[in-house]
């Protein structure tokens, strides 16, 4: 088989020539069953000499015994030469102009061909890439030698200018997908360096736990504080997806007889995001773990719940009410931000009828238990 797509190297092996070697197209003679094949790739098209059976395995376009390289595989309407750089590497081959721009090249003008442009790459400092390649027959990583540029081009990890692949150790499969943001948020914007998301606000008026992560009527107007469903999104899809088979749930502490949530359905949003709905609300005082199957070791949602623990001190008493009449007379309970700290009746504001739920939470009243002198369970 034989390429006629021109390509030009410095200070390293060419990107393409490489992917060339790795599907298996090598340089051999013509021999009487072969032809030209036409292969797409790194948004090029090459154009190759060999059987129809191999144009076939590397998924191109035989064009038929005996059919040669370079007059075919030409861009639709191909008006010239055109010159695409990528690090240390240059490719030149025909196309249109607007082709040649879509893929970033440089068009050598009306008639050119690429034995008549200057198609030369720009020296660029090398290193060690590592990429991850999914193929039948061949699923893995390896190692490439080339420019930042190039190994980003080719959608690999660059180690660094002067790394070598005899030093550098590329893992075996794909980074697993770790979570990228969630709602209600992993970590607690109210105290530094806590990671566990507190809910302080209101569970339900009456013996129902009807509000909070994991809960909600499905009716409350939008500007209300509520948890339903939770929302996680990952820096890639996991494998298997989140399904409630696939998502263990655990909870440590709260309330006597209020079990831990069980995941009902989880609704796949495009994009990696999923939206997951609980059967319940997490019990007062507990802290409740999400762990997903198919993502990084380690990878977990924790939310604890304590309603009125306005002071984010992790008891609920008189304090509180003390914490909420500072917010208020100072401006602080009216930021938009501050509402999942101090809008307990997750009434969309925050006001005295809040200081009124407090003193309820903590005499049970409409509540599940009384909540004064109530901790929350600390998370593992």
């Amino acid at each position: 088989m034989r390429s006629w797509l021109r390509t030009n190297t410095m200070g390293g092996t060419a990107a393409v020539s490489a992917l060339l070697t790795l599907c298996g197209l090598s340089q051999d003679a013509v021999a009487q069953d072969e032809g030209a094949c036409c292969i797409a790739g790194l948004g090029i098209i090459t154009c190759e000499v060999m059987t129809a059976e191999d144009c076939a395995a590397n998924e191109g376009e035989f064009q038929g015994v005996g059919e040669t390289c370079p007059n075919l595989c030409n861009g639709p309407g191909a008006d010239g030469a055109c010159c695409v750089i990528f690090g240390n590497s240059a490719a030149c081959f025909l196309d249109d102009p607007d082709g040649c721009a879509a893929q970033g090249g440089t068009y050598g003008g009306d008639g050119s061909s690429c034995d008549e442009i200057e198609c030369l790459p720009t020296p660029e400092p090398g290193g060690a890439c590592c990429l991850f390649v999914d193929i039948p027959g061949s699923s893995g990583s390896f190692c490439l030698d080339s420019s930042a540029t190039q190994c980003a081009f080719l959608g690999g990890e660059y180690q660094g200018d002067n790394t070598t692949c005899e030093e550098t150790v590329c893992e075996s499969e794909a980074p697993q997908p770790i979570i990228d943001w969630s709602d209600p948020p992993k970590d607690n914007p109210f105290l530094a360096d806590i990671q566990p998301f507190r809910d302080v606000l209101d569970t339900g008026n009456g013996a129902a736990l009807t509000d909070g992560i994991g809960g909600g009527s499905g009716d409350m107007p939008p500007d209300q504080v509520r948890y339903h469903p939770i929302t996680v999104a990952f820096t890639a899809a996991p494998s298997p997806a989140p399904a409630p088979e696939n998502i263990t749930v655990t909870c440590v502490g709260g309330a006597a007889g209020m079990g831990c949530p069980g995941v009902t359905s989880v609704d796949d949003m495009g994009a990696a995001v999923y939206e997951i709905t609980l059967d319940h609300v997490i019990p007062p005082g507990a802290c409740m773990t999400i762990a997903f199957n198919g993502s990084a070791a380690g990878q977990q949602l924790q939310y604890q719940s304590l309603p009125g623990d306005v002071g984010m001190d992790g008891t609920v008493n008189t304090a509180d009410l003390l914490a909420l009449v500072m917010a208020i007379n100072n401006g602080q309970a009216a930021l938009a931000s501050n509402l999942p700290r101090y809008d307990v009746n997750r009434s969309g504001g925050v006001s005295t009828q809040d200081l009124l739920r407090i003193i309820q939470l903590l005499n049970g009243v409409n509540a599940p238990v009384g909540m004064s002198g109530m901790t929350v369970a600390t998370c593992p």
